[in-house]
């Protein structure tokens, strides 16, 4: 027998006509556990969307469609509302991951069990990517804050001035660069 939540006991799980025929029929849910990591292809157009936006480190209420966890731009802002919520994403919209929880797939339950890992998995990558970029960042206020000195003590056009502008046109490219156009560090493989 199911009991609504109530005043004294708010953790009793609501019931979802949805989540039930979803999980009932996971053929239509496309569900594979071992598929949680967000495709290339989507990780490039989130990242596209982004850069585009006046913040970028921070999720947006599409950013879920764009990155390929719901299906249609509307259903983007209940999954974003509902991670707000649960304080999976701060109310500046910065992604807290640790907050993600074993009661996650009843806090979202807007999107299918498939989606839910793929929306986990979409968020430790973003959560990745905002500490690529801030360290990209830092690295070209370093280079701007090198060059600046150069140019005051008016050694900005000489060889090291053309390096160190060549140098913060690299730094530019690489923060530009899409996750599929990488060239990520790779661990070697050990035979044991």
């Amino acid at each position: 027998m199911y009991h609504s939540p109530t005043p004294t006991n708010p953790t009793r799980k609501k019931f979802s006509f949805f989540r039930l025929v979803q999980n009932a029929f996971p053929v239509f849910a496309n569900d594979n556990p071992n598929d949680v990591d967000p495709s290339p292809q989507q990780k490039d157009y989130l990242f596209r969307y982004q850069m585009h936006q006046p913040t970028p480190h921070l999720l947006g209420e599409y950013s879920f469609f764009i990155g390929g966890i719901v299906g249609q731009k509307h259903n983007s802002p209940p999954v974003y509302r509902a991670l707000k919520k649960n304080g999976v994403l701060s109310e500046t919209g910065e992604i807290r991951t640790e907050r993600i929880t074993r009661g996650f797939a009843n806090q979202v339950r807007t999107v299918s069990v498939h989606a839910q890992r793929k929306l986990v998995g979409l968020l430790f990558w973003w959560e990745e990517e905002v500490v690529r970029l801030r360290l990209v960042g830092e690295e070209e206020a370093e280079v701007e804050e090198v060059l600046e000195e150069l140019t005051r003590r008016g050694d900005g056009n000489n060889a090291v001035g053309r390096e160190v502008k060549m140098l913060r046109e690299g730094v530019r490219r690489r923060k530009a660069l899409l996750p599929s156009e990488r060239v990520e560090d790779k661990l070697p493989d050990y035979e044991g």
